[in-house]
């Protein structure tokens, strides 16, 4: 784990659940694992300060536990720095919901449960409901219940939510650290959620929860699938047009069919039957029509989105799922490149990416660059980490000679895509940073506008003519205050959207490491 993935994790940690759990969430950072005791030695926290912040990272499942190696009765915990960068994408996986799975038609009902149990970790389904319906102050008529209660079991059949593991009666009597485990064919069970139950528990009445014991948590895995996805269809879009984009999309809905959601590729789909989801699904004539056209185009694309299986049934396709990361992967460093050394730089990467092991001279004639710059763009691309060396030792003949020594330059694409994995967490923890010292700063602005608002609110309230809120408005928010304002808000909205592009980067690289076993 690295020194930025720390640092990182650490103000993430902080923004979201304070100083005391970071101390301890850095302290379990520092090290492989640690128990109760071990933490208190070096944080000099306080025990019960330690066991609620690890309830608190336990419950929103940044902590793993298992029994200590030199005594079972005690436990050892673990920090999970991937689980952590998570929260970075919390707004994405709400506005996913929002505005994808009933699209065109904003599902409120169900982003309101998933922005609940993203902030409170793991919930049963009968508090969740009844938490979304007294939060959100909306009516509590059994149609609104009933409405809520089916938006949660729609979310656990699409596999959005998740029931947590569970340790068994008999752990829990025996067992001082208990193992927590849940088989796979419960994941997605449905629960029995009784509405008489949800109206008494809103109207304040005690009642039997059928639910009580049963939790459920955002699947995170079933987002990232989507996300995945939307990043092969985006880049056929990109790549071709919006109908290949639509075509690509009915073939991953195919796959799903007859494959595991996280194969490299997927089984093969034939012709016929992907013309009949089109012809019954699509609004495009256009795809309707050139199918076949649209299909060899995607699949004699560069970058592989397609492999022909077999002629079988109007022909057989399968998606190439790992081949496309992996190829979309090497364009992002290509213009990472681009935009840090210029297109030269980029020209002699992808030389040196197509030869696989090529000489300096070789470079030099391959990319069509004079042999004084190509060289000192090579050795910037060297000290970057972008390109290595290799060396090939050659005796002289017969044995006796001095040895001959060849320079092969060389890609180590797993070694770059870690560096640039770095690069990513450094440039969000920087964001981070000066959003927050932005907003320290300028505090005493934030509060006078909130001041303002608050005044005006309650002028307005109290039927004072508008000539003379607009004229209070101009006496306490003067131009060179308000140009401030405007600046700081305009610095943190470009922070927080390159934040969001820094992630989609972010995304794309752990799916490269996902893909090729790493």
């Amino acid at each position: 784990m690295s020194i930025q993935l720390g640092k990182l994790c650490s103000v993430v940690i902080e923004q979201r659940f304070g100083e005391i759990v970071r101390t301890v969430a850095d302290d379990l950072f520092d090290s492989i694992s640690k128990t109760i005791p071990m933490i208190r030695q070096s944080t000099n926290l306080e025990r019960k300060e330690i066991i609620k912040s690890l309830q608190i990272l336990i419950k929103f499942r940044l902590v793993k536990f298992t029994p200590a190696v030199f005594n079972d009765q005690m436990a050892e915990y673990s920090i999970l720095p991937a689980r952590i960068l998570l929260l970075l994408r919390y707004s994405r996986y709400i506005f996913w919901i929002r505005t994808r799975m009933t699209s065109p038609i904003e599902d409120k009902e169900s982003e309101s449960l998933i922005t609940e149990i993203l902030n409170e970790g793991i919930m049963t389904g009968s508090e969740l409901i009844v938490q979304v319906l007294l939060k959100y102050d909306i009516d509590k008529t059994m149609e609104n219940i009933t409405i809520y209660r089916d938006k949660f079991l729609e979310l656990i059949r699409l596999e959005y939510l998740m029931r947590m593991p569970e340790p068994t009666s008999n752990e829990v009597q025996s067992e001082a650290v208990p193992k927590l485990t849940i088989d796979d064919g419960k994941l997605f069970v449905l629960p029995k959620i009784d509405l008489n139950t949800l109206n008494e528990l809103l109207k304040g009445n005690s009642a039997e929860i059928p639910d009580k014991d049963i939790y459920w948590g955002v699947n995170f895995d079933r987002f990232h699938q989507e996300f995945r996805d939307q990043l092969l269809i985006s880049a056929v879009e990109r790549r071709i047009d919006s109908n290949a984009g639509e075509c690509l999309k009915h073939m991953i809905n195919l796959m799903y069919a007859r494959t595991t959601p996280w194969e490299p590729a997927s089984s093969p789909i034939s012709l016929a039957e992907l013309r009949h989801m089109i012809e019954k699904k699509s609004p495009s004539v256009t795809l309707v029509k050139h199918l076949e056209e649209y299909l060899s185009m995607i699949s004699s694309d560069t970058i592989g989105f397609l492999s022909k299986f077999s002629e079988a049934g109007g022909g057989q396709y399968r998606i190439e799922i790992k081949k496309v990361i992996t190829e979309l992967t090497w364009t992002c460093i290509e213009h990472v490149i681009t935009e840090k050394f210029g297109s030269k730089a980029a020209r002699i990467f992808r030389v040196v990416k197509l030869k696989k092991y090529i000489e300096q001279e070789d470079i030099q004639k391959e990319a069509m660059i004079p042999a004084k710059e190509a060289k000192l763009l090579i050795y910037k691309l060297m000290e970057e980490n972008f390109l290595h060396i290799h060396t090939v030792r050659k005796t002289g003949g017969g044995g006796s000679g001095p040895a001959k020594s060849f320079y092969l330059f060389h890609i180590k694409l797993q070694q770059i895509v870690n560096m640039m994995l770095d690069i990513c967490y450094k440039a969000i923890f920087n964001a981070i940073t000066r959003i927050d010292d932005d907003t320290l700063q300028h505090k005493r602005y934030f509060d006078k506008e909130k001041n303002v608002i608050a005044m005006t609110a309650i002028m307005q309230a109290r039927g004072d003519p508008e000539e003379a809120v607009n004229e209070a408005l101009e006496e306490a928010m003067t131009p060179a205050f308000k140009e401030i304002l405007h600046k700081v808000n305009t610095r943190i909205d470009t922070l927080t959207t390159s934040e969001l592009a820094i992630d989609d980067t972010l995304f794309l690289l752990q799916m490269f490491l996902y893909y090729n076993g790493k």
